[in-house]
């Protein structure tokens, strides 16, 4: 007995732990559910008695509807939670058919299910119903059930019944139905929202973990391009200006556990321009840990254009250089600008809102004819005499339309005006540019030819065009611009022409060659423009004979060539110096240092190739910089220099500098002469002297002199002052000595 009853126990174990998987809305296990099975065989190898109040208890211990059948189906127990759930007491349903106790259908199409005592016969193993399954009890009640039936075996593992467990589905069913419909509303508000909700990690990519499907017609992209950075990164999308700005900006919200709230622009994925409203929070779990952010994004596209339509508006109408109005419906002013005030000679606008029209507008009469042809009209245009606010008049020029509300009902006037009392003198002085540009085409020592832009063809030209091309008007006049030149230019001439009219002015001249009467080429050059003459548009094309130019610059180019040949093969040194660095020099100099190479000298300062200091003790570099500033100030500079040979040794120069100009601007022309003999011999001069003069100065009783060829004394003993009584100074400043025995 306490056997069967630790038996039992066992098998109740078992049976919850089946009964929970119904409990969580799932599936009996069904090895679980074979075991339960099998140890039910296995008690009926005890006594019939034990084995059927065993059984029973087993049975009727499970708080889920149970039935068992034999192999024709027919049913042999059933627990009083299957009697309540199928309206039947055991006892009636003891030996019926299963499918006339158990009835179940579709829950959504109501086809009547298959039997599940069938199913497991023929497959021999256990099976569950389907999802959303009813079950129809005695009193025609559906009762939303989950099901699992498998095969009993007795000890030889033969199926003698089935066994079906099932439960009461309603309450899970109406929280199912409960959250879907929450769910559909749920859906449905976001599907109709004018944007798109979101759920991302806080880092830099904004990596979606969800986004509504509201996101593809803002963005054009959908839901799985962004969902993990699948194909995209939110923050991909967000304008380069913006990004360091919202990122900054999220961090600041979540440190504060504040709400986000920012409007930033996005690059759609048709590559357009949108501005969004974003409007989020961080989420975080009970420990305060952030789990993602979550929020609302909103195209308010329509609303930024509309707003930078308005301000555009208004700075056009507060910024334009023609007075603009707005007046009601009584002809009073609600609105002006500062060209307004400007004209009428006002200070503020409080001083011109709420007043007449007549204020500004001396006729009474053309007030009310204006207003007339408003209404009638809608619109209105003409001069004025308008009178300002010291009581001056000015002539207008208005143009005035209605203002109209959405069903086009009139609601007040707008206007604008330009002060045209200069008008005729405007007039006047345009006429005077005209006989002006008259003056300057007909005496210009240039060629002019006005073409016709659409044909091509020449309207008129100048005395100097005639004379260039030695042809009369009438010759001249009518040809095709083309035609100027010579044939082989001319699908030039006519590309140039095409291209001039494109771009309306020829800003830098090009040069070209014009074919006159007698078949010459002078070569010219040409500078087009667009003018409107008489309020017709031509292209006038001023043609400037460039033949001398061409031939001094032919000339120079030859000067250059011969430069360039002097430089090269003059056996003095010679470099060229910018601004302080030589940049070339001839192999003369290079052999003159010692080097292997020009590139060894050049971009070097002068000093780099000198010793640091010259002999008066300067440095080299302070010295150099002061010699070229006196050659650029003065033009030419001659001196002597000590520069440095590539072996260390110092080599005495005679430098001449001369600025030239080359390519533009002003250089140094740098000559070297080697004075190492110059040099030696005014050593041994100035020895030769001083041993002289030791010899002369140690004799009192004669002196010397040296006299050149004009008779003029450049030196002379000291002696000479007690021999001759007259000082060393007296016979320096004498022009011409004769001396005599």
């Amino acid at each position: 007995m306490n056997k069967s009853k630790n038996d039992l126990n066992k098998i109740k174990k078992k049976i919850n732990s089946t009964l929970k998987y119904f409990e969580k809305n799932k599936s009996l296990d069904k090895k679980i559910l074979e075991n339960f099975i099998n140890d039910i065989n296995e008690m009926q190898k005890g006594t019939s008695l034990q084995q059927e109040n065993f059984f029973r208890t087993t049975l009727y211990s499970i708080g889920d509807g149970v039935i068992t059948t034999d192999l024709n189906g027919k049913i042999q127990q059933m627990n009083p939670v299957a009697e309540k759930l199928c309206g039947w007491k055991e006892s009636e349903a003891k030996n019926k058919s299963f499918e006339s106790v158990f009835k179940i259908i579709a829950e959504i199409t109501k086809v009547k299910s298959e039997n599940p005592v069938k199913r497991v016969l023929k497959s021999k193993h256990t099976v569950g119903l389907a999802n959303h399954t009813l079950l129809i009890s005695k009193t025609g009640k559906k009762i939303p059930i989950a099901d699992s039936s498998s095969p009993i075996k007795n000890d030889k593992g033969k199926i003698i019944g089935v066994i079906i467990v099932f439960r009461d589905q309603t309450r899970e069913r109406e929280k199912e139905n409960t959250l879907e419909e929450r769910e559909r509303k749920y859906s449905t508000l976001v599907s109709n929202l004018p944007g798109f909700i979101y759920q991302c990690k806080n880092d830099k990519d904004w990596t979606m973990e969800f986004i509504s499907d509201g996101c593809k017609k803002i963005t054009g992209y959908t839901p799985s391009d962004f969902i993990k950075n699948n194909k995209i990164a939110f923050n991909d999308i967000i304008h380069p200006d913006y990004k360091k700005t919202i990122w900054n900006k999220w961090q600041k919200i979540l440190k504060e556990r504040s709400y986000f709230e920012f409007e930033y622009p996005i690059i759609a994925k048709n590559g357009k321009l949108k501005w969004i409203w974003e409007r989020g929070r961080g989420v975080y779990s009970t420990n305060g840990k952030l789990i993602f952010l979550e929020g609302f994004i909103e195209d308010i596209s329509e609303r930024r254009n509309a707003e930078e339509s308005l301000r555009l508006k208004n700075i056009v109408f507060e910024s334009s250089i023609t007075a603009n109005s707005i007046a009601n419906l009584e002809g009073k002013l609600i609105d002006a600008n500062a060209a307004f005030l400007n004209f009428w000679g006002y200070k503020s606008k409080s001083k011109v809102l709420g007043k007449s029209l007549n204020v500004f507008i001396k006729s009474k009469n053309d007030v009310v004819k204006i207003l007339s042809t408003l209404n009638k009209k809608g619109v209105w245009e003409g001069d004025f005499l308008a009178k300002r606010s010291d009581r001056s008049e000015f002539i207008a020029h208005g143009l005035a339309t209605t203002v109209v509300d959405n069903k086009g009902k009139i609601i007040g006037y707008q206007s604008s005006v330009l002060d045209v009392t200069d008008r005729n003198r405007t007039e006047a002085l345009l006429k005077e540019s005209e006989n002006r540009y008259k003056i300057f085409f007909d005496n210009s020592p240039d060629a002019i030819f006005l073409a016709d832009p659409e044909s091509g063809e020449i309207v008129n030209a100048n005395k100097a065009a005639l004379q260039l091309l030695k042809m009369s008007y009438s010759k001249v006049v009518g040809m095709h611009q083309s035609q100027l030149h010579p044939k082989r230019l001319e699908d030039h001439a006519v590309k140039g022409f095409e291209e001039h009219k494109k771009e309306n002015e020829l800003i830098k001249p090009i040069e070209n060659y014009v074919l006159t009467a007698s078949g010459e080429e002078i070569p010219v050059e040409v500078l087009a423009s667009t003018l409107k003459i008489n309020g017709k548009t031509v292209i006038q094309g001023v043609f400037r004979n460039i033949s001398e130019r061409r031939r001094i610059e032919k000339a120079l180019k030859e000067s250059e060539n011969k430069f360039q040949l002097f430089f090269e093969y003059s056996k003095d040194a010679m470099l060229l110096l910018d601004g302080k660095v030589f940049f070339d020099c001839n192999n003369a100099a290079v052999e003159m240092l010692g080097y292997n190479n020009k590139s060894e000298m050049l971009s070097v300062h002068p000093s780099k190739l000198s010793p640091d200091f010259q002999p008066d003790g300067t440095a080299s570099f302070i010295k150099a910089e002061k010699i070229m500033n006196q050659a650029y100030k003065d033009g030419f500079v001659r001196f002597e220099w000590i520069h440095r040979k590539m072996n260390g040794e110092d080599l005495p120069v005679e430098v001449m500098l001369t600025s030239i100009p080359l390519a533009g601007k002003q250089i140094l022309f740098t000559v070297w002469r080697d004075i190492t003999e110059r040099k030696t011999i005014e050593s041994e001069i100035q020895r030769s002297r001083e041993r002289m003069q030791l010899l002369v100065e140690g004799t009192p009783h004669l002196f010397f002199y040296v006299q050149n060829l004009d008779g003029k004394i450049e030196y002379i003993s000291p002696s000479v002052e007690n021999i001759t009584g007259y000082s060393v100074s007296e016979w320096h400043n004498q022009n011409t000595w004769f001396i005599t025995d």
